[in-house]
């Protein structure tokens, strides 16, 4: 995974294959943890990896979000989509 924050890259991170079987799991991670100042930011989201049959994918997903004082938590959630035998990449606005 891959996280840009505003264009800038902030995070990034290669799963081994146990950290992946928690993830499966219900296993959640903290990607990034940053300052940002309050008004409209830019979220950017690329994974990579292997999906059904052993496929390379790349996907990327974006969300426009507005931050206000205090703290502002998004989720980036990975599902299986059986019907089209692809990942579906969601990201998430906490309210």
């Amino acid at each position: 995974i891959t996280l840009k924050m505003d264009n800038k890259d902030v995070a990034n991170y290669l799963y081994t294959t146990r950290e992946a079987q928690a993830l499966l799991k219900g296993g959640v991670q903290r990607m990034y943890v940053g300052n940002l100042k309050v008004g409209e930011h830019e979220l950017v989201a690329f994974f990579t990896g292997k999906g059904p049959n052993q496929r390379d994918y790349k996907r990327g997903a974006n969300l426009k979000f507005t931050k206000g004082v205090g703290a502002k938590y998004l989720e980036l959630k990975i599902s299986d989509r059986a019907a089209k035998a692809q990942p579906d990449f969601v990201i998430k606005e906490w309210e």
